[in-house]
């Protein structure tokens, strides 16, 4: 009797666990089974990508995903998690892996549709590259678990997962790390070579449903003053310290580039200055040549003020700082006839929003790690 409620009580406890988990037959994939930082694939950013083919009409589709360190997800074109930056949100990899479920029944299409998930490293798989970093660890290369069920009206059902049936090819971010920057080759945006992904080892981690909001954008702010240093060198200021990166608009010629160096102070000849936030820390783009193009960084941010572009300048059409946060409501609001008052309350609210980014963080720049912020 005592054996048989042993085995109920173990069964009660690892069911629920099972049961969490919607992949079924899924299998982690990626570009390569190797965690050697050393290694080109374990630390680019890629493409997974498949086709679906949809005959029937639709009564409903779901969709759960999990990408590490971080995806986007888009069907057709469209982005999946509407505003949702830096997804899933970050954890203790050994201990849990976070993972999202959509609807997307207006996603899909009569005929061929096509999936695709841009992978980032996040702090899954963190390196330095030369640039700044709090520490250097790797749970595993970029790596993707999907599950696709689509129910139609006639009552078949059809289900994809990830799998061998699945390839990969590399994004145009040719770097990007959680703390030192992203780099992005707007040339590279139409991979020519797709390649068959490999089957990788699983995260040890339990999968759970994230039910935290996501980081989102916030709010946008625009620049306050510019002061134009050199024939290369522009400096933003945007007026307001945050957590986030910027959103710039450029026009020019193949290949022109970009470095964008974001920080909290300007040393005294009016550069941005990143001597007490880690450096360095910056963000490239190259121009495609093909109009005008807004673009961010997917997999990074900052904690700033000041932006400097340095560069192909006059590529620049227009800048703009995302502040980004997790998307929770404000639960009051504070208001109060002295001036101090206000401005301390906008301050300190401006840092807790700043250090939500999937959990309370200590900084936006130099640790990003779970110190709480002003709650402890």
């Amino acid at each position: 009797m005592k054996k048989v409620l042993f085995i109920f009580l173990l069964l009660s406890v690892w069911l629920p666990n099972f049961a969490q988990s919607p992949f079924g037959k899924a299998q982690w994939i990626g570009a390569t089974t190797s965690s050697d930082a050393s290694d080109y694939l374990s630390r680019r950013s890629i493409y997974e990508q498949r086709s679906v083919n949809v005959k029937l009409n639709v009564a409903s589709v779901d969709l759960w995903i999990c990408g590490l360190g971080q995806y986007e997800l888009t069907i057709n074109g469209r982005k999946v998690g509407g505003a949702q930056e830096f997804a899933p949100i970050w954890s203790d990899y050994e201990k849990t892996i976070y993972y999202n479920h959509f609807k997307v029944n207006s996603f899909f299409n009569h005929g061929n549709n096509i999936i695709n998930v841009l992978l980032g490293n996040g702090f899954y798989n963190v390196f330095g590259g030369g640039r700044y970093k709090k520490f250097q660890r790797t749970y595993g290369p970029p790596t993707l678990l999907f599950c696709l069920k689509i129910k139609y009206k006639n009552g078949k059902e059809q289900t994809i997962y990830s799998d061998n049936s699945w390839q990969y090819a590399l994004s145009p971010i040719t770097f990007n790390s959680i703390y030192g920057g992203e780099d992005y080759d707007a040339r590279l945006e139409y991979p020519k070579a797709w390649h068959a992904v490999v089957r990788q080892n699983p995260p040890k981690g339990k999968l759970y449903l994230q039910k935290a909001p996501p980081v989102t954008i916030h709010s946008l702010y625009k620049v306050k003053v510019s002061h134009r240093l050199n024939d290369t060198t522009i400096v933003f200021d945007m007026g307001q310290n945050l957590a986030g990166f910027p959103l710039i608009k450029v026009k020019g010629k193949r290949g022109q580039r970009l470095t964008i160096t974001m920080g909290e102070h300007i040393d005294k000849d009016g550069f941005v200055d990143q001597k007490q936030t880690g450096k360095p820390y910056y963000d490239k783009y190259i121009l495609g040549g093909r109009g005008v193009v807004t673009w961010h960084p997917r997999f990074t941010y900052y904690g700033f003020r000041y932006i400097q572009v340095t560069g192909d300048i006059s590529a620049l059409q227009q800048i703009q700082s995302c502040f980004i946060s997790n998307s929770v409501k404000d639960a009051a609001t504070f208001e109060c006839s002295n001036p101090i008052f206000n401005a301390t309350h906008k301050l300190i609210y401006m840092a807790v929003r700043s250090n939500m980014q999937g959990i309370f963080t200590d900084c936006p720049h130099r640790e990003k790690l779970g110190w709480l912020e002003q709650l402890n």
